[in-house]
């Protein structure tokens, strides 16, 4: 028996088996970077600034809060401010009292001897655009609780970007619904 042809077949397998194996490396997805964001500040300092969903209803729920002795809605909105975008925050200005009072005062009217808001904010599973690198949007539910009294849900449109893997997630967009 003739041993030659039995090793070049091996050989041409392991060439096969080889080139393949390469194949499938360069194949294989490229883990996306690292986040390396530092921490925020106090307040905030449990949020992780690499998860852009805690980002998003942390800061939700902060701007749609109000503490029994504060009577400002553009307080909570400025309380969240580490974790929105100085552009966000520019851009809302002094509409930040509409935002943060569009609900807060349905619900007052309805409650006039109370004054202290705890909202409560989670991620839907409700459809969303494709998350990217550098923008991540979702569909929040809140809700809302007056004191003692009522709860009032709804929806909120929210979005988060970041610069890149050393930068946190900060609140860019928010829609009530």
């Amino acid at each position: 028996m003739n041993t030659r042809p039995v090793l070049t077949i091996a050989g041409i397998g392991a060439i096969l088996l080889a080139v393949t194996g390469c194949a499938s490396r360069d194949d294989a997805a490229i883990p996306a970077a690292r986040c390396t964001a530092p921490p925020f500040p106090h307040p905030y300092t449990a949020v992780d600034a690499c998860a852009a969903d805690e980002v998003l209803t942390t800061a939700v729920a902060r701007i749609f809060s109000r503490p029994f002795e504060q009577r400002d809605p553009t307080t909570s909105f400025e309380s969240a401010a580490p974790l929105l975008t100085d552009d966000y925050r520019e851009r809302v200005g002094n509409s930040a009292i509409v935002l943060g009072g569009r609900i807060v005062g349905a619900l007052s009217l309805q409650e006039p001897t109370a004054v202290r808001v705890t909202a409560t904010a989670r991620v839907t599973e409700d459809d969303h655009p494709p998350d990217t690198d550098t923008s991540v949007s979702r569909v929040i539910a809140l809700d809302q609780h007056l004191g003692d009294g009522p709860t009032h849900h709804s929806s909120v449109y929210a979005r988060v970007v970041r610069a890149g893997p050393k930068h946190p997630w900060l609140l860019d967009q928010l829609e009530v619904h």
